[in-house]
């Protein structure tokens, strides 16, 4: 097995059963993916309720937070974009938060054709405390990685990612 560390976990004991029924292969980067995606599994389990004790599920939240790190307003266009999601999930999205009363859709000022979503004061107050609990549990969630281990996790991911977005 590629773990380092002494202590074992789930995926340890996965690589080992693969092993064990068939031996000679490198499993080391089966180890990598799998512990990545149970990572990312475990983390969303551990970070939802802060989002969804404001009434709000990931898409919901993802759309909001686009919005507030961009000035408060977009196109639905810009914002499908952004968030790697299609046009009609999008719709789907902004009618739920539009019936929340936290986004708002407008005409555009320079193409009447066109619309722009715009948080709401509502939305904007939901999200300011939301996002500094949300950090804040990240942060503890994060904790047992030194830095220097996030930094190089970091590093590695960064490179990973370029890697999987350039070849689609």
């Amino acid at each position: 097995m590629g773990s380092q560390s002494s202590a074992q976990d789930h995926i340890d004991q996965l690589i080992a059963n693969w092993e064990n029924i068939s031996p000679g292969r490198d499993y080391r980067d089966m180890e990598l993916a799998t512990r990545l995606l149970r990572t990312v599994t475990l983390l969303m389990k551990d970070i939802m309720p802060v989002i969804n004790d404001v009434g709000l599920n990931q898409g919901e939240f993802d759309v909001i937070a686009t919005l507030y790190r961009n000035g408060g307003t977009l196109s639905p266009t810009a914002l499908y974009q952004r968030l790697l999601i299609t046009s009609g999930a999008m719709t789907n999205r902004l009618d739920t938060l539009e019936s929340k009363g936290l986004v708002e859709r407008t005409p555009d000022a320079q193409d009447k054709r066109s619309t722009v979503v715009k948080l709401t004061a509502d939305g904007r107050m939901l999200f300011e405390p939301l996002l500094e609990r949300y950090l804040a549990k990240l942060s503890s969630a994060l904790s047992p990685v030194q830095e220097h281990e996030r930094e190089a996790i970091n590093q590695g991911l960064r490179q990973l990612l370029l890697h999987l977005e350039q070849s689609q």
